[in-house]
């Protein structure tokens, strides 16, 4: 007769319960029962020859569960996420935000280390010690308090300094002496890159490397696994919010047969083996497939720290369909091709038409706007560039135009003899005022970076007119929304000016808004990369970065990106098709301009202005 799950029985004057197929002491936790049933393969043979255990996979489930039963709310991501970790050795984690990555990956963490605590090797990365702190590092730390209090039995010592929890006291600060304990490692310390350098040597029976962010780590981040992936029993975890397919994540989430093999990804959740290794796995975790997805309307979500369907409509609102950020912290889908890290690709410019010439609906409403990159004296690179763009309307239907920007020339203003022709500054302001009055181009739309060039801006408002436009290009991002279809203050979209000057030309050559696009701007701006860091935001990478990286500096693209600046200042609108009927979207700037005469006709600033 079979015994009934959870009999209890008494022997010899002590209590026995029967669980899993056998019987254990009753007054055992039951995290403990989980623990030695895991010890013990999962499955097993009694003495007595019948099969017990619920297999790996159940038992390291409520495992779990009992450790953190006000904490945990399984769930299907955390199903699959589990599933894998017990089955592959390499798993890559290619998910939306608000995905329970990083807390599901954390609690499967230290259940696996207390199953062999004295034969345990765990390393948890992310990129800086403050992202540490913020995720892996705070979520271990957080469940392992929780644990220990509730049963005190299980192992261990934390240190928050070293950011490490140790099976014994370890009084060397040197990170060889770590050895059985998990440890949070930060792969930066600042701008360099320093990866898991002094923890690669380490070897202990089980070995487990956990890469929090992979997204932000570059393919050296790999380097590591091949030392440490020599142990008898290792497991690679890497996961992150799908950014570029050249870092370490998305080598790692990369299917077998690359990723043209999927063109379209269906937004359901989903794994694939991987080129990596033949055992490895990626999971894909995209938002419309969210646990949340069949809560009834008017009733609380199961699952509130996951991505709910309310929060990816408002992200529709907010992003467009095909802007990088939706597509990854959404729809998980890891961006290539045309989306590549790279500010702008010849695919992108040639699918959007950047490379094509203008064809003005309305010739004489074009206006011309001036962009200065006045780098000189070694200050900000080697050139000093002058970009004049012209900016109008182009038909797209019967009844609509859109705004469009096409690169009229590149100008290099050369610096010459200052014992002959006077300081750079004034050299500069000279021939930058004639270039601009040769094309129509007055102070108002002449744009210049002005950051930490206070004698160039005074120079400028003397010998031209005090109506040129400064832009302080290491400020921080505006006010202003980042597109018509990104209903997001750009503050909150970029990390800096910089990289909303830049990034915003990417957004209107995808908006198919850019015309006339020349080979030597294509180069520059093809050359530098951005990035999304960990508040999900656009992030430039550096001037001096990008020169020690390519040798070249981005004057030209620099200049182009000011005078678009320029452009949007004056009322241009990124991605927004307009009516017939409002045909000069620069007429409200023209009238102001005109105002502006008739009010100061009689004054000093005007009579500089007509010169």
């Amino acid at each position: 007769m079979a015994i009934q799950e959870g009999t209890v029985k008494e022997w010899r004057g002590k209590q026995y319960v029967y669980r899993f197929g056998q019987w254990w002491s009753a007054n055992a936790p039951e995290p403990l029962l989980h623990l030695l049933a895991i010890r013990k393969g999962g499955t097993w043979f009694t003495p007595s020859g019948t099969k017990a255990g619920l297999g790996l996979y159940e038992h390291y489930k409520q495992l779990i569960l009992s450790l953190w039963p006000d904490k945990v709310k399984w769930h299907k991501w955390a199903d699959i996420i589990l599933r894998s970790y017990l089955e592959h050795s390499y798993i890559a984690i290619m998910g939306c935000a608000a995905s329970g990555k990083t807390f599901t990956m954390a609690c499967i963490a230290l259940a696996d280390w207390w199953v062999a605590p004295d034969k345990t090797s765990i390393i948890c990365s992310s990129t800086t010690l403050a992202s540490l702190d913020m995720r892996i590092w705070g979520v271990i730390y957080s469940l392992f308090k929780d644990a220990k209090e509730r049963y005190p039995f299980l192992p261990g010592k934390p240190s928050i300094a070293r950011r490490w929890i140790v099976l014994n006291d370890i009084e060397d600060d040197n990170p060889k002496a770590f050895k059985n304990g998990i440890v949070c490692v930060p792969c930066k310390h600042g701008d360099k890159w320093v990866g898991l350098g002094p923890y690669v040597g380490i070897h202990n029976e089980r070995v487990r490397l956990i890469a929090d962010e992979a997204n932000l780590m570059p393919r050296a981040f790999l380097d590591a696994d091949s030392n440490l992936s020599k142990c008898h029993d290792y497991k690679l975890v890497a996961m992150g919010n799908p950014t570029d397919a050249e870092t370490a994540h998305g080598i790692l989430c990369e299917p077998v047969d690359g990723w043209d093999s999927k063109p379209d990804y269906e937004p359901i959740t989903k794994t694939w083996p991987i080129k990596y290794s033949r055992n490895g796995i990626c999971i894909h975790l995209p938002g419309p497939d969210t646990p949340n997805k069949d809560t009834p309307p008017g009733q609380p979500y199961p699952f509130p720290f996951l991505i709910t369907p309310k929060q990816i409509e408002e992200d529709q609102k907010k992003y467009s369909k095909d802007d990088i950020l939706y597509l990854s912290m959404v729809q998980a889908v890891m961006p290539r091709g045309g989306l590549s890290k790279r500010i702008l690709t010849r695919p992108l410019c040639e699918a959007c038409r950047a490379f094509d010439p203008p064809k003005w609906a309305f010739p004489n409403n074009v206006i011309t706007i001036a962009g200065l990159d006045a780098a000189y004296g070694g200050v900000g690179g080697s050139r000093c560039v002058l970009a004049l763009i012209d900016v109008g309307l182009e038909k797209c239907s019967d009844t609509e135009y859109m705004n469009v920007v096409s690169i009229k020339d590149i100008h290099i203003i050369p610096i010459q003899d200052t014992l002959k022709y006077g300081p750079p500054e004034l050299q500069i302001a000279e021939q930058v005022k004639q270039i601009c009055i040769a094309n129509k181009v007055p102070p108002q739309r002449f744009f210049f970076d002005a950051g930490m060039r206070a004698s160039l801006v005074s120079t400028l408002a003397n010998v031209w007119s005090p109506l040129v436009q400064p832009v302080d290009c290491g400020g921080k991002p505006s006010d202003e929304p980042v597109a018509s279809n990104i209903n997001i203050p750009a503050k909150d979209y970029y990390t800096k000016k910089t990289a909303e000057l830049w990034y915003t030309v990417r957004l209107i050559v995808q908006n198919g808004q850019f015309r006339n696009m020349r080979e030597d701007v294509l180069r520059e701006f093809a050359a530098r990369e951005f990035s999304i860091t960990t508040n999900n935001k656009i992030d430039l990478e550096t001037k001096q970065a990008m020169m020690q990286r390519t040798g070249i500096s981005p004057d030209i693209a620099d200049a182009v990106a000011i005078a678009i600046y320029g452009a949007r200042k004056l009322g241009f609108v990124i991605g927004q098709k307009r009516s017939h009927v409002n045909l000069n979207p620069y007429a409200l700037a023209h009238i102001k301009q005109l105002q502006y005469q008739l009010w100061h006709k009689d004054t000093l600033s005007y009579n500089i202005l007509a010169t």
